[in-house]
C-alpha cells in the first residue's frame, strides 16, 4: 500500500493563503461585475415582474398618490410575451453535428447520439424554454453544464442545469464582449440556500461574518435571516502544456500518462518529431460563500467555462453592455393604459346617474315605488298629473364619459402593441 504524503504546517499554511487569495479575488470580481451592470440587471428583474407579477405595473409613488382610489391593471404585455414564447416552442433550436468529411460521418453520428442523450436526461427543452422566457421578457437568461456521478457507479454523466433568475445569478467580467461571454476569464453562478442546509453541508464554515471581507453593499444580500448565498466560482488559470508532434502526424500532450504510451508507440515505429511549449489555461471551479472558499479547486475537463448566458436585444455603447427584452419599451404605454382606464372608470362611477325628473306633485303617494323602481322588475310606474308640468316624468340623459380619456386609452392600447 502506497504511503500517503504528510502535509507539513508550512504547506498547509500556503494552501490556506492560496484559498484566501482566491476568495478575495472572487469577491472583487463579483463586486466589479455587480457595479458595472447593476442598473441593467435591476431593469431585467423589473421587466419580468412587470409582465408576470400582479400589482407590479403600478409604482410605489403612483400607488401612494392614488391611495384608495381605483387602480386597475389590465395586463396586455404578458399575452404578447406568451405569444413569442409559444412561437419559440413550436420552432425549438436543436443541435446538429456535421462531419468535416465522409470519413468522420460515423464519429459525428456518435456525437449526435451523445448530445441527444444529454439533452433528454437533462430535460433540456424545459431549460431552454425557461431561459428564453427570461431573455425575451427581461433580456437575460441562461443555463450551465455540470457533471455528476452515475447513481450506481463511478462514471460521471454530463448534465445541463437551469439557472433561475439569471440576471441576479450569473456574473462575469465586465470587459467581456463576446455574445456568450466566452472571452471572460471568470464566471460566478450564485444560489441562495437555507441556513439549515448550509450548516449541514458545511458544518465548519462561519456564518456570523460572511461579508466581513468586503465594505461593498453588494455583498449584504449574501446573507439574510433564513438564507445564505453560495456560488460556483469558475476561473481560467494560466498553465503551460508540452505538445509533441509524432511521425504519424498526431499531436499529443506530454503528461506522465502519455509518456508511458510513447514507448509502446516507438516499438511500432512512431516516434516524436519535435516538441513545443503551449501557453494556455485550465478551467477550475471553487465553491465560495461571502466569507470563505467552501470547496475546491475542481478541475474541469474543457477549455471553456460551462456557463451559457442568453441575452435578448443586446448592444454595446461606449464600452457599456445594454440588453433588454420585449417588455422594456412597452412599460410606459402600459402604465398610461392602466392609469387612463382607472381614471375613466373612476370618473364614470362618480358621475350622477340618469334619473327621472319629476315634481313633488307627480311623486306624492308613490315614494316607495320610486325608491325601489331600479331594483324591481315592474312593467310600469305610477305618477300624478301636474298641470304645471304636463306629461310624464322625463330623463334628461346621462353625463357622457370624457372623450379625452377614451382617446387616451385607445392611444395607449396602440402604443403597447407597437412597442
Amino acid at each position: 500500500m502506497k504511503e500517503q504524503k504528510k502535509i507539513t504546517a508550512k504547506e498547509l499554511q500556503a494552501k490556506q493563503d492560496r484559498l484566501s487569495d482566491i476568495h478575495t479575488e472572487a469577491m472583487e470580481h463579483y463586486e466589479a461585475s455587480y457595479a458595472a451592470e447593476r442598473s441593467e440587471r435591476d431593469l431585467c428583474l423589473e421587466d419580468q415582474q412587470f409582465a408576470f407579477v400582479p400589482g407590479s405595473q403600478w409604482s410605489n409613488d403612483a400607488t401612494q398618490a392614488r391611495n384608495d382610489r381605483p387602480r386597475f391593471e389590465i395586463n396586455k404585455i404578458s399575452g404578447a410575451v406568451n405569444n413569442v414564447i409559444g412561437t419559440q416552442r413550436t420552432n425549438r433550436i436543436s443541435l446538429k453535428v456535421r462531419p468535416t468529411n465522409d470519413s468522420h460521418k460515423e464519429v459525428a453520428d456518435v456525437y449526435a447520439g451523445l448530445v441527444r442523450n444529454i439533452e433528454n436526461t437533462s430535460n433540456f427543452k424545459e431549460i431552454k424554454d425557461a431561459a428564453f422566457k427570461e431573455s425575451s421578457s427581461g433580456g437575460f437568461g441562461g443555463w450551465h453544464v455540470t457533471t455528476q456521478y452515475a447513481e450506481d457507479g463511478f462514471d460521471q454523466e454530463i448534465m445541463i442545469k437551469a439557472i433561475p433568475s439569471a440576471a441576479s445569478s450569473i456574473y462575469y467580467s465586465p470587459s467581456a464582449t463576446d455574445l456568450l461571454k466566452r472571452d471572460s476569464d471568470w464566471f460566478m453562478v450564485t444560489e441562495d440556500v437555507s441556513k439549515t442546509w448550509f450548516n449541514k453541508r458545511y458544518p465548519d464554515a462561519t456564518t456570523s461574518s460572511l461579508a466581513a471581507n468586503s465594505t461593498n453593499s453588494s455583498t449584504d444580500e449574501w446573507q439574510s435571516r433564513n438564507t445564505i448565498r453560495v456560488a460556483d466560482y469558475w476561473v481560467k488559470e494560466p498553465t503551460i502544456k508540452e505538445l509533441a508532434l509524432l511521425t504519424n502526424g498526431d499531436v499529443i500532450e506530454l503528461t506522465d500518462k502519455t509518456k508511458t504510451v510513447l514507448d509502446e508507440l516507438a516499438a511500432k515505429g512512431v516516434t516524436v518529431v519535435k516538441t513545443r511549449k503551449s501557453h494556455t489555461h485550465k478551467v477550475v471551479m471553487y465553491k465560495v460563500s461571502a466569507g470563505q472558499v467552501l470547496e475546491g479547486p475542481f478541475d474541469w475537463a474543457g477549455k471553456h467555462i460551462p456557463v451559457v448566458p442568453v441575452f435578448g436585444y443586446t448592444v454595446w455603447i461606449n464600452g457599456q453592455h445594454y440588453y433588454k427584452g420585449i417588455v422594456r419599451d412597452a412599460k410606459d404605454p402600459q402604465r398610461v393604459y392602466n392609469y387612463a382606464t382607472s381614471q375613466m372608470i373612476e370618473t364614470s362611477s362618480l358621475s350622477p346617474k340618469d334619473p327621472y325628473w319629476m315634481t313633488p306633485t307627480q311623486a306624492k303617494g308613490h315614494e316607495h315605488g320610486l325608491k325601489t323602481f331600479n331594483s324591481t322588475n315592474r312593467p310600469f310606474m305610477f305618477y300624478n298629473t301636474d298641470p304645471e308640468a304636463p306629461g310624464p316624468p322625463v330623463r334628461t340623459g346621462a353625463p357622457s364619459v370624457q372623450q379625452a380619456l377614451v382617446q387616451q386609452v385607445q392611444q395607449a392600447d396602440m402604443d403597447v402593441q407597437s412597442t
